[in-house]
Parts: C-alpha cells; sequence; structure tokens
C-alpha cells in the first residue's frame, strides 16, 4: 500500500496549523489575533501631546493583572515593577492616596474598568533639591607679611526632582473625585562661601592683608511639572468627568519648582597683626595692621522649573 499521499497530507495539516487553512481560492483564513490594549493609539486623539512619554512607553513591558484595588483611605505606592499596568479592574476607595517609589517618573494604567471614590489622591511632587554645601572657614594664618588665602566657592544646590507624569485610559464606571499633585521640586540653596585666611603678622613688614571670603553657590534650578493625561469613556454611559479646581472632578497641579536661593558669600579674613619692630639701627619703627579681605559676592540664583500640560480628553470608548 502506498502511503505517501496519507503523509503528505498529514504535513499538510500541520502546515495549516502554523500558517492558516488554505480554501478553495487559494487565500488563507486563520483566527483574528488576540488584541492588545493600545496604549500608543491615543496619540490618534492629540498627536503632537505627550509624544515623548508615548515613545517611552514602547520600550518597556507592561505588567498585566486582573485588578487593582486600593481600599478607602489606604495609602499604597507604586513601585518600579507596576508603573505601567493593563488591568481588567482598576478602584480606589474614598480618601485613598496614591505616592510613587524613587525612580517612578511617569505612570500609565489602561483599565477596562474603574471606580474612583471621593477625595482620592496621586502624590507625585518632584523632590527638592539638597542644599550646596559650604566652603571651609581658612583657619591658618599665612606667613609672615604674606596676604591670607582667599575662602572657597560654596558649591551650587541641587537640582530639584520632576514631578511624575501620569497616563491613565480608564473605562468609568464610577468617579467622585481626584487630585493629582505633580508639582516639580525646588531647587537647593546655594552653599555658602568659605572665610578668607588671616594675614600674615608684620615681621620686618607690614603686616599681610586677611584673604577674601569664598563667592556664595548657584541655586540649583527647579525641577519641571509632570505631564498629566486623562483619556476616558463611559462604561457604563452615564459617567463623566467634571474638569474643576473646587468640588468634584479633577484637580491638577504639575507647576514648575521654585528656583534654589543664592549662596551667601564668605567673610573676608582678619588682616595681620601690626606693631613696632626694631630696625638693625636699634630704631623702633611702627608696622601697620593688614586691611582685612573683602566679603565674597553672592551667588546665582537657579532657574524656576517649566509647568507641565494637562488634558482630560472623554473618547467614545475603548481605543481599537
Amino acid at each position: 500500500m502506498n502511503i505517501a499521499p496519507f503523509l503528505r497530507a498529514f504535513c499538510q495539516g500541520l502546515a495549516g496549523f502554523r500558517d492558516g487553512w488554505k480554501i478553495g481560492d487559494g487565500s488563507t483564513t486563520m483566527a483574528p489575533p488576540k488584541k492588545t490594549r493600545p496604549f500608543v493609539n491615543a496619540m490618534q486623539i492629540t498627536r503632537v501631546f505627550f509624544t515623548p512619554l508615548l515613545l517611552a512607553s514602547l520600550t518597556s513591558i507592561p505588567a498585566t493583572a486582573a485588578e487593582l484595588i486600593v481600599d478607602d483611605g489606604e495609602t499604597r505606592t507604586i513601585t518600579a515593577g507596576e508603573s505601567r499596568l493593563e488591568l481588567d479592574d482598576l478602584r480606589i476607595g474614598n480618601g485613598a492616596v496614591i505616592r510613587f517609589a524613587p525612580g517612578v517618573t511617569r505612570w500609565e494604567v489602561y483599565a477596562d474598568r474603574a471606580w474612583i471614590g471621593r477625595g482620592v489622591v496621586l502624590e507625585g511632587n518632584g523632590r527638592d533639591g539638597g542644599e550646596g554645601a559650604s566652603g571651609p572657614q581658612q583657619v591658618t594664618r599665612a606667613e609672615p607679611c604674606a596676604r591670607g588665602v582667599t575662602g572657597p566657592t560654596g558649591s551650587d544646590g541641587g537640582a530639584g526632582g520632576d514631578g511624575v507624569s501620569v497616563y491613565m485610559q480608564l473605562g468609568l464606571m464610577h468617579f467622585d473625585s481626584l487630585s493629582v499633585f505633580a508639582n516639580g521640586g525646588k531647587g537647593g540653596r546655594g552653599g555658602q562661601g568659605g572665610t578668607g585666611g588671616e594675614g600674615g603678622t608684620a615681621d620686618g613688614c607690614h603686616a599681610g592683608a586677611g584673604g577674601d571670603g569664598g563667592d556664595g553657590g548657584t541655586g540649583g534650578d527647579g525641577g519641571s511639572g509632570g505631564e498629566i493625561r486623562i483619556v476616558y469613556w463611559s462604561a457604563d454611559r452615564k459617567t463623566y468627568i467634571p474638569v474643576s479646581n473646587y468640588g468634584p472632578g479633577v484637580h491638577v497641579e504639575n507647576y514648575g519648582g521654585e528656583a534654589g536661593d543664592e549662596g551667601l558669600g564668605g567673610k573676608g579674613g582678619r588682616g595681620g597683626k601690626g606693631g613696632w619692630s626694631k630696625r638693625g639701627s636699634g630704631k623702633q619703627v611702627s608696622r601697620n595692621y593688614g586691611e582685612a579681605g573683602r566679603d565674597g559676592v553672592r551667588g546665582q540664583r537657579g532657574k524656576p522649573g517649566k509647568t507641565g500640560r494637562m488634558l482630560v480628553q472623554p473618547v467614545s470608548g475603548p481605543p481599537q
């Protein structure tokens, strides 16, 4: 018995499972692939808004979970592993607070169904910059007759951190009120300049002048406010979001951080000690005291951060 035709048919069957079944006209048919939730399709709504965030999201793999539940009054910290979530259900209870672990710069959430309670708060403010170190004091006196050493310049203040950017796509079942705080952090103050060194004493010469004080450090720049975008559709056909800074709805603060203050200049060093000295002839001669060094100059103030953008965008349904 010739089994070659049966083997050929079997192999064609395997190929059909892999490549799709051949039908009479030579075309291929197969079940459509399972759709994934298209975060980036929101670009079709507003093409120029939030593009850097969306492009960055393409490089990360979303964490998929059935639901995220934050109970009434609970404080939940979002970790780096939860910075991008795809959810069936998102439930945030009344008075709940969501914070972000260090290193989380944005939070992206897609939820088929979402319930947002009353007084929900997202705390994503950037950290304040650290204060610059002060220049050390020059405590060593200069050699006789010499000028004192100039005090070191204060260190620059640290830059404020950027506010967390929040991007949400939600099918709303219930919405009461949500406050989002994503302000940039304040820049740190510049360090104070160090004190100038003391001038050398008179020794057959006039005493040395004191060293100048060090200049103050530059204040740190303020952080930028986070970018806030909420795209939603009414999953129950009756829930919508009023946008207001008072009462129900969404309240957003994403201002740029304040500029850091300039550092103060250091004090000038004391002049060296003068007095009487004896010449070789035995005659007493007065030697002048050294002049005090000048105080250091204040540093420059930092730059304020940029205010972020925000958009609350209703759409007819989930992006396809």
